[in-house]
């Protein structure tokens, strides 16, 4: 069963994460475009996952995409086993980075609805007693400082569960850039972590940090150089070639 949504989270500089890039080294804008509208149509679902599972149903798909069937057959399959950039149970097709973004924005309306009943509740009990009174800016200043400490809060407790997981790449970055402000933040770590390592990752910060770029961003294009011709040494040289081992990219279409 389908449902309404109207939103959710893409980086304004999602077309230069690793993994899309590599999409796009084959599949061009077009398969860029492709990737987008998957994603749009699992957004809408109730479980944020796509049915795969039939004979006919990526045509069905394709239909809708204005694409070829094959095409879209062979580009979903690479999106799963080659730049994994989707994952599938053989029933399903899924984006576990779309997930996380979803229910980071639902857990965000979820407090939204309740500041909402909240203040309708008061609005209700002064009325009762004057129908001319209207909530004060004190109370609207009350409420908006409610809701941001539970949105604070529920931040605390992903950046609390990372650094019990990552501790030292949490203490690297906040050496070198300061303290993790988002729960995205804390994620993107994450995937960091996974996709380049605590070497690279801290060579790359350092460079960004000493070159004047304290920005994640910024670390990140220089990470992507290192992880594929390997980490300078002192002198400026490469290392040698069994130093230049390339990881394989894990989740995430959010740098």
């Amino acid at each position: 069963m389908s449902k309404v949504s109207i939103f959710f989270s893409h980086d304004t500089n999602a077309s230069q994460d690793p993994k899309i890039l590599q999409m796009c080294s084959v599949y061009k804008a077009e398969g860029y475009g492709w990737f987008w509208m998957l994603v749009e149509k699992m957004a809408e679902q109730e479980n944020y996952k796509i049915p795969i599972e039939g004979k006919y149903t990526i045509d069905a798909y394709a239909m809708r995409m204005y694409c070829d069937s094959i095409a879209l057959h062979k580009f979903i399959d690479d999106c799963v086993k080659e730049f994994k950039l989707f994952q599938t149970d053989g029933k399903f097709l899924w984006s576990e980075s779309l997930n996380r973004r979803m229910q980071y924005f639902e857990i965000k309306s979820e407090i939204g609805k309740k500041a909402a009943l909240a203040r309708w509740g008061k609005r209700n009990e002064q009325s009762e007693s004057n129908a001319n009174v209207l909530p004060t800016q004190s109370d609207s200043n009350t409420n908006k400082q409610n809701k941001q400490k539970e949105i604070n809060n529920i931040n605390n407790i992903n950046k609390d569960a990372l650094k019990n997981e990552l501790p030292t790449i949490v203490k690297i970055y906040e050496e070198e850039i300061g303290s993790i402000a988002t729960s995205m933040i804390a994620e993107q770590l994450k995937d960091i972590e996974k996709e380049y390592g605590l070497d690279i990752f801290k060579a790359g910060l350092k460079k960004a940090v000493v070159g004047g770029h304290r920005n994640l961003n910024y670390a990140i294009e220089i990470m992507k150089d290192y992880k594929i011709n390997g980490i300078p040494s002192n002198n400026g040289s490469k290392p040698q070639e069994q130093s230049k081992k390339i990881t394989k990219w894990n989740d995430g279409w959010d740098n």
